[in-house]
Parts: C-alpha cells; structure tokens; sequence
C-alpha cells in the first residue's frame, strides 16, 4: 500500500492511555473525527457517513487507516 497524507508512525501497542490519547490527537481531522464517532461516541457507520457527508466506504477507509 503506498504512503498517504494521513500515515503517522505509531509505537508498539504497549502504551499507557495517554500515550493513546496523544496519538489520537495527533491524527488529521479527517481521520480523528471519524474514529472518535465510532468509538467514544458509539455511532454507527452509517450515522457518521451522514454526518460528515461522506459514503459509509470512506467511513469505512477512515475508521481503517485511523486504527492502523
């Protein structure tokens, strides 16, 4: 997979909460807004494609390249 605007290097997953907090500040927006919706606000897929005006496949791709 090549390289893209939103790739960060990410440590090993033996981190403290903060530290996770820290990564996950750091994401771009386009990429934050979408896993903080999933994951600490509970929507769905289809709730936060319409919320941002995005198709649930980019949802899907940002949820995706956020975790990674």
């Amino acid at each position: 997979m090549k390289p893209s605007e939103f790739d960060i290097e990410v440590p090993p997953p033996d981190h403290a909460a903060a530290d996770i907090a820290a990564y996950i500040a750091r994401l771009p927006e386009p990429l934050r807004l979408p896993l903080l919706m999933k994951y600490m606000e509970g929507y769905s897929e289809r709730e936060i494609s319409a919320a941002l005006g995005l198709g649930v496949p980019a949802v899907k791709s940002r949820l995706y390249r956020a975790r990674r």
